[in-house]
């Protein structure tokens, strides 16, 4: 009873990262993808649950190239990246300086 509480409390808090995920396009779905099955000789997961997509949400480092993604989709995505990026901090440290990261 207690671990669906915080499943559903980790559902809701993460809530405005999932309605950014869209925004960053197919590249940002493949680099979740990736995130959940990090080893490059396997294949990627068709599929995935919500435990694992809150566990890539809260990972930093995913947030910060999330965030680099929405810049690049356009105005709203600016507009979502600075505002979520306020609300759920990136990796401090992970310092992005090309203009184009590869999918996944």
């Amino acid at each position: 009873m207690l671990m669906q509480l915080w499943a559903r409390r980790r559902h809701l808090i993460f809530w405005p990262l999932r309605a950014a995920l869209p925004l960053g396009g197919e590249a940002t779905m493949r680099d979740l993808l990736r995130q959940i099955q990090p080893r490059l000789d396997l294949p990627l997961p068709d599929s995935y649950s919500d435990a694992q997509l809150n566990a890539v949400l809260g990972h930093r480092p995913f947030r910060s190239i999330l965030y680099h993604r929405l810049r690049a989709a356009g105005p709203k995505g600016r507009i979502a990246a600075k505002l979520l990026s306020r609300l759920y901090p990136g990796e401090p440290a992970l310092f992005i300086t090309c203009d184009d990261i590869g999918p996944g």
